[in-house]
This record gives structure tokens, sequence and C-alpha cells, in this order.
């Protein structure tokens, strides 16, 4: 009896196993049939963003994506490809029956191959470690977005950090019925598409037509088009021209003023920039300094002597933070930094503004930022030391609303017609940035940072701001926070003192209660 009593003991407790094994396995089973992830980063960075969301609920029609993945990839591609499959599930649930997702295999299947190829999508080479060798091997791993008769394709995944933003841009370029267009301006010595700003133009042609116009030339603004873009300018405007731009933004449309107040030259001489601009936007309530920004928190810069090259912490390029980006708008809430070389200040006179008109200033320098004025001395080896009337500078405002013509109707050129002349904007959208460098190939490609703002003001300037949210969303930028030269020498002996001290301490109180014991 007593046997029987323990065999149906240990039966049940085999039995209890068994079921709780049974049940793990039918829920993992479960799970992989519907894909639960909790995401607790900072950013929801495996997450479906609300923006991405909007976007795919409100196609017309159906979209499909297709995923050409080797299954034999490296193992290295293990878990993006899982997080691939994970982000697409979440656009097909977001998109309610409007999204199709399907995944090939083009290295067993040759048709799958023939269409990848056809879409743009070849094989890359890895290097991989298989039986304790290297070795060299070839997979696909891409995907192409398909909307009607029209596609755009991602050839290779490299990871998911900003893979959620590609997707999105593909399928609001595939569904909307036009690009926005985008006119830099040129003839007057700026920085323009094809000078200086050819990084910009690639990044962006796949979501703007974008080009350059020469006003000096006499060529009108092409029809449709949505943002002006003054970059760095060294000449003066004709007051034919700046009537021209003024009546744009009277349409309710939107310019940037990118303007250097100092004009920096070979050799880091630099001297005030020179143009009728400054004059110009002052009609608007906005100036642009003739100095140069400096700032405790600044970016490292490598400068070249001729027989050597040495890197230098400099003040003259800014470091913005969070700190120094509006938390208020959409432009600049999910970026975290952007950097800017050789940086004017802006004074706004917002008393001059009328009840309709609001003022954003969108990026500010840190607490510890100061300004040279008159006698600049770019010197980047000098001793710098942060003033005590250091304060926040503004380095980019956004005005937008309604805004007046800088051109009073009894005071408009003799040249212009005056039949259409606007007087006043309804939603107008001025940019002003003490800074034109900031979008140069050299600081695009330096910092994608840089990119990520300017095209988010684009996008908020052609009223395409979804996109703003989650195009840094893979980014991270986490400084240390800056301390005072006296609190650097404590935390320094600390580390080198603290380590020694208490090992001592502990030999002292070891020694102790060994005496104590004998």
């Amino acid at each position: 009896m007593r046997r029987l009593k323990v065999f149906v003991q240990q039966f049940n407790e085999v039995a209890n196993v068994a079921l709780v094994i049974g049940v793990v396995i039918t829920l993992n089973y479960i799970l992989t049939l519907f894909p639960l992830r909790l995401d607790l980063t900072a950013n929801k960075r495996f997450s479906l963003s609300p923006a991405s969301k909007d976007i795919v609920r409100n196609i017309d029609d159906l979209v499909t994506i297709k995923v050409f993945a080797s299954k034999k990839l490296p193992a290295r591609f293990s878990p993006v490809y899982q997080q691939v499959k994970d982000l697409l599930w979440e656009y097909q649930n977001a998109a309610r029956n409007k999204v199709k997702v399907q995944y090939f295999d083009p290295g067993t299947n040759a048709e799958a191959m023939q269409t990848a190829n056809s879409l743009g999508i070849y094989p890359v080479q890895f290097s991989d470690i298989q039986s304790e060798k290297l070795e060299v091997v070839q997979g696909y791993f891409g995907l192409a977005v398909l909307y009607a008769d029209k596609n755009e394709t991602i050839s290779f995944i490299q990871d998911t950090g900003n893979l959620e933003y590609q997707i999105s841009l593909a399928i609001a370029n595939l569904t909307r019925p036009e690009k926005p267009k985008v006119v830099f301006i040129s003839g007057h010595e700026e920085k323009t598409l094809s000078n200086g700003l050819s990084s910009v133009s690639r990044a962006l042609q796949k979501q703007y037509q974008m080009q350059d116009v020469d006003l000096t030339s006499g060529d009108d603004l092409p029809d449709g088009t949505s943002v002006l873009i003054i970059a760095g300018p060294q000449k003066d405007f004709s007051d034919q021209e700046r009537y021209l731009v003024d009546q744009f933004l009277m349409q309710n449309k939107a310019v940037f003023f990118l303007i250097d107040g100092v004009k920096v030259e070979q050799g880091l001489q630099a001297v005030k920039a020179q143009s009728n601009v400054f004059n110009w936007l002052k009609s608007y309530g906005v100036s642009v300094n003739h100095n140069l920004v400096l700032d405790a928190s600044n970016e490292i810069a490598s400068f070249n002597t001729g027989q050597s090259s040495f890197f230098v912490s400099y003040p003259f390029w800014p470091r913005i933070t969070s700190a120094g980006l509006s938390s208020n708008s959409v432009i600049t809430r999910q970026l975290e930094t952007a950097v800017f070389p050789w940086v004017s200040s802006l004074n706004v006179e917002k008393d001059k503004f009328p009840d309709g008109v609001e003022f954003t200033d969108l990026v500010k320098s840190s607490p510890r930022s100061w300004v040279q004025s008159d006698a600049y001395n770019l010197d980047p080896t000098q001793r710098f030391k942060v003033p005590d009337d250091a304060s926040e500078k503004i380095l980019i405002a956004l005005i937008e609303g309604e805004i007046k013509s800088a051109f009073a109707r009894d005071s408009l050129p003799e040249e212009v017609d005056a039949e259409g002349y606007k007087e006043q904007a309804e939603s107008a959208k001025l940019f002003v940035a003490g800074d034109a460098d900031f979008i140069s190939d050299r600081f695009i490609q330096g910092d994608e940072n840089n990119f990520y703002l300017f095209a988010n003001m684009l996008d908020y300037a052609a009223s395409e701001s979804a996109l703003s949210s989650i195009r840094a969303k893979g980014q991270t930028f986490r400084p240390l926070r800056a301390v005072s030269d006296p609190l650097k020498l404590q935390i320094k002996y600390a580390n080198i003192l603290g380590p020694a001290l208490g090992l001592i301490l502990f030999g002292v109180v070891w020694m102790y209660k060994r005496s104590k014991v004998e």
C-alpha cells in the first residue's frame, strides 16, 4: 500500500512537470503566431511609431513589401532578420489589410533571384567564420516596396536602426500624388545643390523635387514651388529679386535664410559678411549678428599645419545637445544633437511681430557660450576661457503665421507689377539660421545629425512633418555632463587614491577583528 502511495506521488510530480513543460511549449508556439514585444527603450526604437501607423492607414490601395533574404546569411544577421520580420508584422497589423509582406530566398529560387535583380537587389559578399575558417559567402538581404506600377528598393539591410524611416518614406513617396518642389536660390555666390550641397541633394532627392534657380538671370520660380532656400549669399540682391522672394513668402509659402554673419576664409581669416540680406531680414524682425558664437560644449576639430595634423576641442564649433533643441517643436523634439561651425547669433525683435505671428527658438547654444565680435581670432591653439557673462544664444529661429511684407505698398520697386502685391501672409513660414555651413557637404557627411535637423526643417516647411518624428529614431547622443575644473580634479584624485584607501581601510578592519578573536 505504501509503495502504491509513493508511486502515485511520483507519478503526480512527473505529470505536473510534464504539464508545465507542455504549457510553456504551447505558449511559445502561440507567441510565434502572434508576436508580442515589450519595448523599454527611451525612444521606442523597436516599436512602430504613430507617424508610420498614420501613413499606412491612409493609403488607398494595397502596398506589397517583398523581402529577399538568403537562408545562409552569417549568424550576426540572424537577430537583424528577426527584427525585420517583427517590424513588418507591425506594419501589417497597423495597416489593416493594406500592407502585404512576402518572403523569398533567391538562393534557392531562380524566379525570386530574377525578380530581386530586376528590382535592384543584388547579392552581397559577406565574410563569415565556418568550421573555424574565415570564408567569403554571397547572399541577399534587401526588400522592395511596391505600389501600383511603382516601386522603391532598399538594396541591403545592414541594421534596423533607420529601417522604419526608410520603409515609411518609401510608402509615402509611392502613395503621394506629387513630390514637393524645393528651390535653392543662386546667383549671389550662395551654396547650392551643385556647389557645396550635393550631399543634401542626394539624401533628399527621393522625397523632394530639388533644383537651383539663378535669380540674376531673370529666371522665374518653377510653378508649384513650396520652399525657397537662400544659403550663405555673398552679394546683394536686387530690389526685384528681394520683392520676388518676399511675395513668395506672402503666398503662405516657406523661405529659409541660412546666413553667415562672418565669412571664414583660408588660413582661418575672418571678415564681416557683406550683403543687403542683413537689413532685409530686419524688416521681418530678425537680425543676424556679425559675430561668432563660442561654446564650452563643442566639437573636436582637425587642423593641418602643413607638416602635421592635430585634433583639438574647438569652441567655434558649438555642439548642441538636446537641451538646446526646442522640445516644443516637432522639428527638434526627437533630435539629440547638431554641430554649427562658425555660427553667428540671432536677435529677434518680438515686439515687431503682429498678434498672428508665432516665434520659436529652434536651436540655442548652451548657457556656457559667448561671442566674439570685430577682432576675430580663430586660432585653435589659443587658451579659451568661459567668461562670467556667458549665456544662451539663439542660432536658428522659426517665425510663422501672419508675417508682414518687407515692402510697403507706396515703396515697391519700379520694375515690378504692383497688381499682385500682398501686404501680409496668413500662414507663412520663415526660417533664419546664423550659419550656412552646417548643411554643407563637409558637415553633413561628418555628422548625419545635421542632416536630420535640416531635413526635419524642410519637412515642416513643406507640410511633410509626419516623417520628422522617426527620421532620427535610431540615433542616440548621451554626452557626459560638463563639470568645473576643480570638480574634475576631485574626481581624478578620488579615482587614483580611492581604491588604495579602500584596501588600507579593509586591512585595518580585518586586522582589528582578527586581534579581537585572538
